[in-house]
């Protein structure tokens, strides 16, 4: 995970897990066809419908849920916020 700008996913309410692998049809979730590696995907909950900006530079101190911690200005990190409320 190294892109600075996260992926905005629209989620409903249940459980997620982040693709560590790669190979997931559906990143940046995981799908859990892939083996081992998708075993240990990160497990976070979502409790209403909402789009929620994925982290993908791995520096949110919230993740999986970008917070702007790589650089953004306060402005985007506004509008991220935004995103995932």
């Amino acid at each position: 995970m190294h892109d600075m700008h996260p992926i905005v996913v629209r989620l409903e309410p249940g459980e997620y897990r982040i693709c560590h692998c790669g190979d997931s049809l559906e990143h940046p979730l995981c799908d859990r066809q892939q083996g081992p590696v998708c075993r240990k995907a990160q497990l976070f909950t979502v409790e209403k419908a909402r789009n929620v900006p994925i982290c993908q530079c791995g520096r949110t101190e919230t993740f999986p849920v970008c917070d702007g911690a790589h650089g953004y200005s306060q402005a985007e990190r506004a509008r991220l916020k935004r995103h995932g409320g």
